[in-house]
């Protein structure tokens, strides 16, 4: 303790002292810039006044004793080119067409430029004038850096706190004592005054150690809970700091980091709809959107935690989302399915009402429109079978039947269908006689067949093959079209 009261103030005073000299220079600094500055403005007026008459400047200029003047004279014409240098050979000087000041000059009548120059650590002061030629007079004077002036003072700095440091060394001790000194006579043993204190501090203690082993337990309770979780989860400071994130969370984010806490968000992800989202809810405001996160659809929810931030929920609806898109893509197909029919009733009922089918037609046309009704009838069945299928609510009750005569029957149930296609369809087999549920049986060989006769070449061929096997009955449905389907 001694020691770092002693360490502490001679730093103070150290510190202390630098300040101040630093100060000082950068004030001093600047005054002087200002004066350099106003003495080489002052510099190129006074030229440019005493050229004002004259009507050769370049000639009257080399008559001056321009080489013992401090400042920088240049003289530079129109197109750049430097006429006339007080420090350097004009020829081996490039163009200063580009230069700030001398472009402002030629605009404005005078221009003003400051150069830095990092390896010198100097900057240079310029003050152009324009001529009644169009020339430019240029004056220019280095200025030291901050830097320069602060160095330049490091001796004077450094001997003033060597002083510091032997004058503050003996008050630094004399000090250090007089506090050290009561505290370390401080004994709870030897005075009955202290001891109520010492028993406060005590108790204070064990309260602490009860307190801090009370937080710990509920934190591991809370961590144990949020890591079985398999939703993601993620708390999150104002700042946007991970303050905790359980393993899910990680998986999800799928981040180079093996821990989140303590790192911003930023560094977590770069997702716009993601940080979006985080900073929505810090807000104040809830926030939701949907990802894609290691393959798989995620919903995240973003909402405000007072006095702490914000929290951030993982949901896994990759199941729901695929369940909606083939919702979608049944209700698609149902449409297109149920349209075609009906197009075609329409179709021939309006010729029929209008009076432009021939009568010998009409029978045919109502043919067509019984057709198409009852192939409507048969998708309306589907979707009502797919629907029960769906809901669980199909009875699935079994019974015995013979599967030859089943086959044989569904095959004429699609007769009609595979003439209008120029299909023929052929049932191969003995008679086998079953335990099944015979309704979804049925279901399975028309949809099978219906199938083969669809996607069927003109004057193809749908063969249906059923064969006694050691464990049940195998059926094959086979066709000459793109597809073959077996079951």
């Amino acid at each position: 303790m001694k020691k770092r009261i002693y360490r502490s103030m001679w730093s103070l005073v150290l510190l202390s002292v630098l300040t101040v000299t630093f100060t000082c220079s950068f004030v001093f600094y600047e005054l002087f810039s200002v004066q350099t500055k106003h003495a080489v403005n002052s510099q190129a007026i006074l030229l440019q006044k005493s050229l004002k008459y004259v009507s050769d400047p370049l000639s009257y200029l080399s008559t001056l004793k321009l080489s013992e003047i401090e400042d920088r004279v240049t003289v530079i014409a129109t197109d750049g080119t430097v006429l006339l240098d007080n420090s350097s050979n004009p020829k081996l000087m490039e163009n200063h067409g580009n230069r700030p000041e001398f472009l402002e000059a030629k605009k404005n009548g005078y221009g003003i430029d400051t150069r830095y120059s990092k390896t010198l650590r100097e900057k240079t002061y310029y003050y152009a004038v324009k001529l009644t030629d169009g020339s430019i007079l240029r004056v220019s004077k280095t200025i030291n850096s901050i830097y320069g002036v602060f160095f330049s003072v490091i001796p004077i700095i450094g001997l003033s706190v060597l002083l510091v440091i032997l004058f503050s060394n003996l008050i630094a001790s004399r000090l250090t004592k007089r506090i050290v000194e009561p505290i370390n006579a401080m004994q709870f043993g030897f005075y009955d005054e202290l001891s109520p204190f010492a028993k406060t501090i005590e108790n204070q203690r064990k309260l602490i150690e009860e307190q801090l082993s009370n937080l710990e337990s509920k934190a591991n309770t809370i961590k144990t809970i949020t890591e079985g979780m398999k939703e993601g989860l993620l708390l999150i400071d104002q700042e946007g700091n991970v303050l905790s994130a359980n393993q899910s969370a990680i998986t999800y984010l799928n981040s180079k980091f093996a821990s989140f806490e303590g790192r911003n968000i930023l560094e977590l992800s770069r997702d716009i709809h993601f940080v979006g989202g985080v900073k929505t809810a810090l807000t104040g405001e809830n926030a939701e959107i949907t990802a894609i996160y290691q393959n798989k659809t995620v919903q995240v929810f973003f909402n405000p935690v007072l006095q702490v931030g914000a929290i951030v929920l993982f949901l896994d609806i990759t199941e729901k989302a695929n369940a909606e898109k083939i919702r979608r893509e049944f209700s698609a197909n149902v449409s297109h399915e149920l349209k075609t029919p009906l197009t075609t009733i329409n179709g021939y009922a309006e010729i029929i009402e209008s009076g432009m089918a021939k009568v010998e037609d009409v029978q045919l046309f109502i043919g067509k429109i019984k057709s198409e009704s009852t192939r409507m009838i048969h998708l309306v069945e589907d979707i009502i079978h797919l629907s029960e299928f769906d809901e669980n609510n199909i009875v699935k009750s079994f019974q015995s039947f013979e599967l030859l005569d089943l086959t044989k029957e569904v095959s004429e149930r699609l007769i009609t269908l595979a003439q209008e296609k120029s299909v023929s369809i052929t049932v191969e087999g003995e008679p086998f006689e079953i335990h099944a549920n015979q309704r979804m049986i049925d279901e399975l060989l028309y949809n099978l067949i219906d199938n083969g006769i669809k996607y069927n070449k003109v004057n193809g061929n749908v063969t249906i093959s059923l064969s006694k096997m050691d464990d049940g009955v195998k059926i094959v449905v086979s066709d000459t079209g793109i597809t073959i389907l077996s079951g």
